[in-house]
């Protein structure tokens, strides 16, 4: 009999993508044992930036960038698709920032981990003055639901909502509770950004439809 061989974390998030790829789910939930496995959204346009930061000590954290990374700032370049480790005690972060955007990326971690997407000068639309340094947190898979309930900011002198949809998954189906022209599927990694009439609705989501 042979030995079996422990992957190493570069081929365990190329085998959870290769999984994610060709799940056919209705209704299913990814979930981990912790907050350790994210899928990468970068926030909008200009330099956004993705930022890490780790809970204990010795936390290894790896990722498949879908572009390559330009390093800087002490953190080394990366090839896309090509494995990315680095090491944080607990405090420490890591914020990545470059103009080729990084969503769609896979991360994973031995320990938790509190990971944000931002943009330094960010413009809402593109080439709208504003130069707004934006943050927001992201949620792990396993904290990703199938339905949503979408309602709008107060409105600001008449402007519309803005939304932004990122797939998780290849073939992912969308079904709304209002014609207000949203997408009907999005790919893994595919997002899309418009503004739609303010008001609410209701965004069901499901896997490969066959």
């Amino acid at each position: 009999a042979g030995k079996f061989q422990l992957p190493d974390q570069h081929s365990l998030l190329r085998e959870l993508r290769t999984m994610v790829e060709h799940l056919d789910l209705k209704k299913g939930q990814l979930q981990s044992n912790h907050a350790s496995n994210y899928l990468a959204i970068n926030a909008y346009n200009t330099i956004p930036s993705l930022n890490v930061i780790a809970r204990e000590d010795d936390t290894h954290v790896s990722m498949l960038p879908k572009v390559n990374i330009e390093g800087g700032g002490g953190l080394p370049p990366g090839s896309a698709m090509g494995g990315y480790d680095f090491t944080l005690d607990a405090g420490e972060f890591v914020q990545i920032s470059q103009q080729a955007p990084l969503t769609g990326s896979v991360l994973a971690s031995d320990k938790p981990i509190g990971f944000m997407g931002g943009d330094r000068c960010s413009q809402v639309p593109q080439g709208v003055y504003a130069c707004d340094h934006i943050e927001q947190m992201i949620p792990p898979i396993s904290a990703l639901g199938h339905e949503y309930v979408g309602v709008a900011h107060r409105s600001r002198s008449g402007e519309p909502a803005r939304w932004r949809l990122i797939g998780v998954l290849d073939g992912t189906q969308l079904s709304w509770s209002a014609d207000i022209g949203g997408p009907s599927s999005l790919s893994a990694g595919q997002v899309t950004a418009r503004a739609w009439p303010r008001g609410w609705f209701v965004l069901t989501s499901w896997g490969r439809s066959g």
